[in-house]
């Protein structure tokens, strides 16, 4: 016995491609019955020693059911042959609940007959109830009573090992599985057939308005699979077709001078039968010959025959093929019928009428020569007479491959000659003559070539145009010619429009664009380019107009330096000489405290500001510091290249020893006291912190200082003043470094 697991992907496999075991070749084989050669049902699925205990369902089944109002029919299809042919040999019971006598609460009970159960007809009971004319019921005998399709010695039985083994437990498996979907196919034509193969009950035990609800289980229990319950629950009332069983409108479509294909869209009916009028539906021919057309995917065959396009039409539409009598007009009617085999009314087409789809024959060249290089005369003949022919036209193209482009007005059918009088305009290339006739169609001969000599070159090339970068490329483009016979372009180049032009690239490109490489660290400012278009012929066009591109400038600007310089206590001036360059655009000047790292631009001098004498004259008055300030400059030429900062000195602006500086000063005597209180206000803004001086004055004597402050002080009281003494005082600022502010008002007190 095969492993589980192989034998669930087998059974995928063969799901997968029943449809392309099926074709219609096979329902019309007549039954050829050998009940003692058929053999016992082949399961592949479960080992005999698996559990069922606990396990899911192996198989199941569909199961339809449709209410007549008196009677409720069912229809159903098991999803394995093993269980369908071993159904087939012990029968179904139909079970049921709901309605006025077997209410849901009841349960379910049998209604088909328990001693009969729902099984298929015997061979001697097929044969008494159908003719021999039905091919269908000759199709579902075959499926159920045919001889074995397995050559002798490749049965189960007979198996020598393990791999002969698994290939007949194969093949049986397929047989018996393209028996189930024959006798599937069989039961969806017709109710009676259906009966016949025990795949429909009809429950006549019901009551209008009652709901029911039914499932089937098979008679016999299998020790090796079970199957899996499936319930249909519907309410008994009268049958009304929906939109969805009934037939679709049918389209007509002609494909070739007798053939049609007749087709309809695709919905949920099951199969269809075909007929055909040729007398405005007097009269009605059975196209079907009792098989149904069923819908299919398009085979490999059909779409040899019709291409993709028509095979791509079987996705959504039925396909009928019929050909017809010559000069008919014709009606087509199709009726479908559903699963439960009930047949839809009659869909009839709007009349057909076959249509001319033959062209004529094709014309042949007798002559074709050019002349003066300027005309070409052109010849041809019918070999055949066409009473329809309506006349001819003549087509040109470059190549062999098209495209072909008509040249002419529609001729005459007695005109057999024309002489193309812009042949040399058009060059080199091919004829080709096209018959066309009343109805449309058309036919051409083989193409010719004209002879005519390649004169002509290509016109000048246009929208020349360049740009280079700083990398030494340019990037070269012009617009396309149109010329189809165009070879290619010749590139050339040149510093001076004087100097010789020479080929950018040898071979000719085909592209309209380039990017070339050139040396940009010269003494060339720019380069210049042209070209020129040549076609197939070597004719070769005028050259293009010259352009002129500007190179970028890559190479610094040369530094300015340092001529003179002289500084005061607060400010400094500074002579650079100007940079040797021609493109320089202007100079930029930057300063800085010494150990800052950030220069700062505090000035920009154009270049046509620099004096004749090339120098650059720069004048600085910064904050007095202790720190000396350091200079520099810079040039910067046209393209924004720089010469980097150069020129640098460093300088010491201490600014003024005294500091022009507000001090209000004021001095009351202390009543009933000898001693003075003095009071300042000033205002300093600068980074050391100062220090004040108090200075008196005792009668003449000379000044002297008495005191000094904080920044943080603003009064102070002198209680040493000599009594009968005047007194006068100012007060002075000192701020570091030398510095001091200039001295406050003086005040006097008696």
């Amino acid at each position: 016995m095969l492993h589980r697991h192989n034998m669930k992907t087998l059974r995928l496999i063969l799901s997968a491609s029943l449809f392309l075991l099926f074709s219609l070749q096979a329902t019309r084989l007549s039954a050829q019955v050998d009940p003692q050669s058929q053999s016992e049902a082949v399961d592949p699925l479960p080992a005999e020693n698996d559990s069922l205990q606990d396990a899911q369902p192996t198989y199941g089944y569909m199961l339809r059911a449709r209410s007549y109002g008196d009677s409720i029919v069912l229809r159903w299809a098991v999803d394995n042959s093993a269980a369908w042919l071993t159904g087939n040999k012990y029968g179904w019971r139909v079970m049921r609940s709901g309605g006025e006598t077997n209410d849901t609460t009841q349960g379910f009970v049998e209604v088909s007959d328990h001693n009969k159960p729902v099984k298929p007809l015997s061979l001697s009971e097929m044969t008494k109830r159908f003719p021999k004319s039905n091919k269908i019921a000759g199709l579902a005998a075959q499926a159920l009573y045919g001889r074995n399709f397995n050559p002798q010695g490749m049965t189960v039985d007979k198996a020598q090992d393990q791999n002969s083994m698994a290939g007949a437990v194969f093949r049986q498996y397929q047989e018996q599985t393209q028996r189930q979907l024959f006798a599937y196919m069989a039961a969806e034509t017709d109710a009676q057939i259906a009966d016949a193969l025990g795949m429909r009950f009809v429950d006549r035990n019901v009551k209008r308005g009652e709901y029911y609800t039914y499932y089937i289980e098979p008679v016999h229990e299998s020790k090796v699979y079970t199957i899996g319950l499936s319930t249909v629950s519907l309410e008994c009332q009268p049958f009304e077709r929906s939109e969805e069983e009934l037939m679709t409108e049918i389209d007509i479509v002609q494909t070739n001078q007798r053939e049609c294909i007749v087709r309809w869209k695709k919905n949920a009916l099951s199969g269809y039968y075909v007929e055909r009028s040729l007398d405005g539906g007097k009269h009605w021919k059975d196209l079907s010959a009792g098989v149904p057309t069923w819908a299919a995917s398009p085979s490999n065959e059909f779409r040899m025959v019709y291409g993709d396009s028509i095979a791509a039409w079987m996705e959504d539409f039925v396909l009928f093929i019929d050909t017809l009598p010559e000069d008919s007009k014709a009606l087509w009617r199709v009726r479908g019928f559903d699963a439960f085999g009930e047949l839809t009314p009659w869909q009839i087409s709007e009349e057909f009428v076959l249509q001319d789809v033959t062209p004529p024959a094709a014309p042949l060249f007798t002559y074709i020569a050019p002349i003066e290089n300027k005309y070409c005369q052109i010849e041809w003949k019918m070999e055949e007479d066409a009473a329809d022919l309506k006349g001819f036209f003549i087509s040109f193209s470059e190549e062999l491959s098209g495209p072909w482009e008509i040249i002419t007005p529609p001729l005459r059918p007695t005109r057999m000659s024309y002489v193309d009088s812009l042949a040399g305009q058009r060059g080199r290339g091919y004829y080709r003559v096209f018959a066309t006739d009343s109805a449309g169609n058309s036919s051409f001969s083989a193409a010719a070539i004209n002879h005519i000599e390649d004169v002509v070159p290509p016109a000048k090339p246009k929208g020349l145009r360049a740009v280079a970068d700083t990398t030494g490329r340019v990037f070269v483009s012009w617009d396309a010619n149109s010329e189809k016979d165009l070879q290619g372009y010749k590139l050339l180049s040149a510093n001076d429009r004087q100097h010789d032009f020479i080929p950018v690239f040898s071979v000719y490109s085909k592209d309209n664009f380039y990017i070339d490489s050139i040396d940009i660290r010269s003494l060339t400012k720019h380069i210049y380019y042209t070209l020129y278009a040549t076609d197939k012929n070597n004719n070769v066009s005028k050259y293009s107009d010259t352009i002129q591109v500007e190179l970028p400038d890559v190479v610094p600007p040369v530094a300015p330096v340092v001529d003179r310089f002289s500084n005061s206590s607060d400010s400094v001036l500074i002579f650079w000489t100007a940079s040797s360059s021609d493109d320089v655009d202007r100079y930029c000047i930057y300063r800085k405290p010494r150990g800052s790292v950030q220069w700062e631009l505090i000035r920009t001098v154009k270049a046509g500001e620099v004096n004749s004498s090339s120098l650059i004259r720069f004048v600085d008055r910064p904050t007095p510091s202790d720190r000396p300030y350091s200079y520099s400059i810079e040039a910067i030429d046209s393209t924004n290249l720089s010469s980097g900062r150069s020129g640098m000195l460093s300088v010491h602006i201490t600014g003024s020893m005294v500091i022009p500086m507000d001090i209000k000063l004021t001095a009351k005597k202390v009543k009933k006291s000898d001693d003075v209180q003095l009071s300042w206000k000033y205002d300093y803004k600068g980074k050391s912190e100062p220090r004040g001086l108090i200075w008196r004055q005792v009668g003449e004597d000379d000044w002297e200082v008495v005191a000094d402050f904080t920044d943080q002080q603003s009064k102070w009281m002198d209680r040493s003043v000599p009594k009968g003494k005047k007194v006068s005082y100012y007060i002075v600022v000192e701020m570091g470094g030398g510095r001091f502010s200039t001295p406050s008002n003086v005040v006097e007190v008696k």
